[in-house]
């Protein structure tokens, strides 16, 4: 299915606005500004310590100071807008309506059908979306605290809302070669828990898909990662 193929006419929409995300950008920017405009006051000093940022309080005070102002001002605004715009790219807008759930994320989109959806659920801030293998269809962020709105929304659109995964007690944690999984599988995981140290959500979600295609689902904490077998109808 494509984004052609829904109706959004009863969308019910989670993520930020066009307006909200203009605001948020102009708020980071603003308050790295004045950060800038700070750091020429405070260079003199702070160029004395013992810290990663000495270098650039020995520039800020080698300039004549209202330069200097100028100059950090400019940066900070500049370097806030693009830190904000870089972060708020990654965050999901998802879409419920009766026939899909669609998540639009770092400039592209993923739509599942209502009826390849077994159950939707939050896991540890994230929104889960079950196909009806039970394996991941989708695992997204969602905006703290919405809970309660998401499975209102998930039942009001004819989706089977779960209050925790209801495979949960088929996760196991994962050990280095564990017997029960395929060295495929296992590889896999190990590489897998080298970019969880790493925080990298891109290979994460990459690395997890690898894992469903082999019959397995994946989740994971801040240190540990769970698996379990897909359980097919």
């Amino acid at each position: 299915m494509t984004d052609k193929n829904i109706d959004n006419s009863d969308a019910t929409v989670f993520g930020w606005t066009t307006r909200e995300l203009v605001a948020l950008v102009a708020g980071f920017a603003l308050v790295a500004g004045i950060i800038g405009a700070a750091v020429p006051f405070v260079a003199g000093w702070a160029s004395r310590l013992p810290t990663d940022l000495q270098p650039i309080f020995e520039l800020a005070d080698s300039y004549d100071r209202w330069i200097a102002v100028v100059v950090f001002t400019v940066v900070g605004l500049v370097g806030g807008a693009v830190l904000a715009t870089k972060v708020l790219y990654q965050l999901a807008k998802i879409t419920f309506t009766d026939t899909a759930i669609r998540v639009e994320r770092s400039g592209s989109s993923f739509v599942v059908p209502r009826t390849e959806v077994s159950a939707v659920f939050v896991d540890e801030e994230q929104l889960v979306v079950l196909g009806v293998d039970s394996g991941q269809r989708i695992r997204s962020d969602v905006i703290r605290g919405t809970a309660d709105k998401l499975r209102n929304a998930s039942r009001r659109h004819g989706y089977t809302w779960f209050d925790q995964d209801p495979h949960a007690d088929l996760f196991r944690r994962w050990q280095p070669d564990t017997a029960d999984l395929p060295p495929a599988a296992n590889a896999l995981l190990k590489v897998r828990a080298d970019a969880l140290e790493k925080q990298s959500a891109e290979e994460l979600d990459e690395l997890g898909e690898e894992l469903q295609k082999l019959g397995y689902v994946v989740r994971q904490t801040e240190t540990a990662q769970y698996w379990r077998p897909i359980v097919r109808p």
